[in-house]
């Protein structure tokens, strides 16, 4: 996928509301701050691969969904 910074990562904000999260709660998970998890969801960062990969635990998804900087929008 290809990075674009400010475009919402509406696949991390579908997989938390699946699970009936809030991004305090997805946050908590993941051992980061809610402000981090919301600056993702937003597209204001991506996470770094220590979180992506994180984020491919706690989410149930297969590792190479991780390669990309965002949890593939």
């Amino acid at each position: 996928m290809i990075d674009k910074k400010g475009i919402p990562n509406t696949q991390l904000v579908r997989e938390r509301l699946k699970r009936h999260w809030s991004q305090q709660e997805l946050a908590d998970h993941l051992g980061t701050t809610k402000v981090n998890v919301s600056r993702w969801e937003r597209g204001v960062t991506f996470p770094g691969l220590y979180f992506r990969q994180k984020l491919c635990e706690v989410l149930e998804k297969p590792p190479v969904e991780c390669n990309n900087r965002s949890i593939n929008d």
